[in-house]
């Protein structure tokens, strides 16, 4: 077994042969074991519980175990304002889960639908990266939908849309007091893509300055790494995001003291980062995720998860073993999870 991080507490332990059934050539695995290592990582969402099998198998997983932050203690809550609830279903390849939230279609009401929000406020860096994997299920009809979102109530000019579709179908995104930017043309509906906004933020008073870059590539149809935006810099008292606590949303849009703008779109992964990433960075990225699927199911297994522990022969390495799930050849059987 080879180690992609040793000495962690994300352990990987290959289990049996792969369930092929990904919507894409990926690898997500690869992925997480480049986002893990990066020292810069704040917060690390993946919508998957403690154990990990194909992503077409339903798992036995609380609702809370999706909504995990692997990296820090600023785990998610679900909200619901719709007959709807959000799902976890497939993501991007056999291996890995996405969520799915709920936008009213043609509803009129910004606080109607489902998504997801931190269970507590932070205050973001000046140096701020976001990176996300994500499908759009259709467009927006009335308003925006957030992806990846906050404002706060003290200084509310000062947004941190860090990523949104419009309803022009379109990525788009917002720092601060000047308007928003668009920076793709229309998304086709179901495609994956990668997508990566970076900021950096210059504080000084009416001088203040974000310099942002966004990149993305559609993962389905095999398209290059675009530098949508290079250097775009916005200027003014208001040109950043608040420097004010603030819980973030993820699907829609944390908005000072609720959740509104959900967005129409499965999120396999999103990663923060108190960096700015360099291009050649987020390349490496993408060539990771687009690795060819590994032939072995992989399950990611958490120290904190009360399963036995069966510590391994190499050093700084132990495995967790499920009790719960039932094997069979070639297949590993869990009962079906409940929605939200």
């Amino acid at each position: 077994m080879k180690a992609v991080q040793r000495r962690s507490m994300f352990l990987v332990a290959i289990l049996t042969v792969a369930w092929m059934a990904g919507q894409v050539g990926a690898a997500v695995v690869d992925l997480r074991a480049k986002v893990r290592a990066n020292p810069s990582l704040m917060h690390h969402y993946t919508f998957e519980g403690p154990h990990q099998g194909p992503s077409g198998e339903a798992t036995t997983l609380s609702h809370d175990d999706y909504l995990l932050d692997r990296k820090g203690e600023l785990h998610l809550l679900a909200w619901k304002s719709t007959s709807d609830p959000v799902s976890y279903g497939p993501g991007i390849d056999a291996l890995s889960r996405a969520a799915t939230g709920e936008k009213v279609t043609l509803d009129q009401s910004t606080g109607r639908g489902a998504a997801w929000y931190t269970t507590n406020a932070i205050t973001l860096p000046e140096a701020l990266t976001v990176e996300c994997v994500l499908r759009p299920n259709r467009k927006p009809e009335v308003y925006n939908g957030y992806v990846v979102g906050t404002r706060n109530s003290i200084d509310r000019d000062r947004r941190g849309y860090f990523l949104l579709i419009n309803t022009s179908g379109k990525l788009t995104l917002q720092v601060g007091n000047p308007a928003a930017v668009s920076f793709s043309d229309e998304l086709e509906t179901n495609h994956w893509y990668y997508v990566v906004t970076t900021f950096d933020v210059t504080a000084s008073g009416a001088t203040t300055q974000t310099v942002i870059n966004a990149y993305f590539a559609d993962l389905t149809a095999g398209g290059p790494l675009t530098h949508a935006l290079a250097n775009h810099t916005v200027s003014g008292f208001n040109s950043r995001y608040s420097f004010n606590p603030s819980q973030i949303g993820i699907g829609c849009l944390w908005n000072s003291d609720s959740r509104q703008y959900p967005s129409p779109a499965s999120i396999d992964e999103v990663a923060i980062y108190g960096s700015v990433f360099s291009a050649e960075t987020i390349a490496e990225h993408l060539k990771a995720l687009r690795r060819e699927m590994p032939e072995v199911w992989y399950r990611e297994i958490f120290p904190s998860d009360n399963k036995l522990e069966h510590p391994s022969t190499e050093e700084g390495w132990s495995c967790h073993w499920d009790s719960t799930a039932t094997t069979v050849p070639s297949k590993i059987v869990v009962p079906k999870a409940d929605t939200a």
